[in-house]
């Protein structure tokens, strides 16, 4: 077991690239989350314990909601709706049904009457706690950290529970957003930004944060994304998967639904190139080639007119020989 000493240094690393990914000066974070920054460093560099009512609300300082955020990564529970140090405390123990004893040991505490003091709020525990449980009850505490950090090799130091299990190419298909993210990631506008500002993505496709959030998650799971100071980008080398145990019907449904939604956001686009229109490259039967094509050229009547600068950016599914197949 790691001693206390090295789970607080790894912990007060997870919050230092949280504080940068927003480009905040430790003092710059302290003012906003009213601490000294001397207190603010000691937790950063693994001196002190960082509380975990401290640590969510530099989350929510740094626009990733703690409930939504933790809840994406805790497998072991179908749903998270309170992120108070007692409630956490009182569902892990529960879910893993461990006596207060046990949970003390496993968590490197000598006296249950620390796991007490937690569940009946008289004491706080500490982002230590949280990861040191996420980990016990398999949960991807390893996603988790990657997540907020986008720092690789920090997340290695934490295990991704079942996490291998869950991650499934099914989950891509569900979710049309994250072919959407993908796309974003490869255009202009955004390989001429030089830092990632949470909540860009869902700007840009008109949905809530917690959807683009939903998507990074997935694409990195998937290995499709990869982050690069903090900043996640198209691994070049990723291929798209559709699974073998994935019904065609839901596939084709995909397929349709996603032209339409592209459809939506183009011609609501103000102009620029921070929207998009694309798919990725799927085979696609004749059926669903002929009702593809169709909408395609419908959204093409409405838009031909657009000057080049209206469209720069875009990755139109109107060019559909570079984009979609079929056997």
């Amino acid at each position: 077991m790691a001693s206390e000493e090295e789970t607080a240094i790894k912990s007060g690393l997870l919050l230092r690239r949280l504080r940068e990914r927003r480009e905040w000066t430790r003092g710059q974070a302290a003012r906003r989350l009213k601490v000294s920054p001397a207190i603010l460093y000691n937790m950063e560099t693994g001196r002190s314990r960082a509380p975990l009512g401290f640590f969510f609300d530099l989350l929510a300082a740094c626009k990733h909601e703690p409930a939504t955020t933790l809840g994406r990564f805790l497998f072991s529970v179908k749903e998270l709706t309170e992120v108070s140090g007692a409630s956490l405390v009182k569902g892990f123990r529960a879910r893993l049904k461990l006596t207060q004893r046990e949970m003390a040991r496993r968590l490197g505490y000598k006296s249950a009457a620390m796991i007490h003091h937690f569940e009946k709020g008289l004491r706080e525990p500490a982002l230590d706690d949280l990861l040191a449980l996420m980990a016990l009850a398999e949960d991807d505490a390893r996603g988790f950290v990657l997540h907020l950090s986008g720092d690789e090799a920090l997340a290695t130091l934490y295990p991704a529970g079942m996490a291998a299990a869950r991650r499934d190419w099914a989950e891509y298909w569900q979710l049309p957003q994250a072919a959407a993210v993908r796309q974003l990631m490869r255009t202009t506008k955004y390989e001429r930004e030089s830092t990632f500002v949470p909540g860009v993505f869902a700007e840009a496709l008109g949905v809530p944060p917690a959807v683009e959030e939903e998507a990074l998650d997935v694409l990195t799971g998937l290995g499709v994304v990869t982050h690069e100071s903090g900043r996640p980008m198209v691994d070049p080398k990723s291929h798209i998967v559709i699974p073998r145990h994935v019904p065609r019907a839901v596939i084709d449904g995909f397929k349709a639904s996603w032209v339409d939604f592209m459809r939506a956001r183009y011609l609501a686009a103000s102009g620029g190139d921070d929207t998009l229109c694309s798919i990725d490259l799927i085979p696609v039967n004749r059926a669903l080639y002929g009702t593809i094509v169709e909408k395609i050229r419908t959204l093409q009547d409405e838009i031909h007119n657009l000057p080049l600068t209206r469209t720069d950016g875009f990755a139109c599914l109107g060019w559909l020989g570079s984009y979609v197949t079929f056997p």
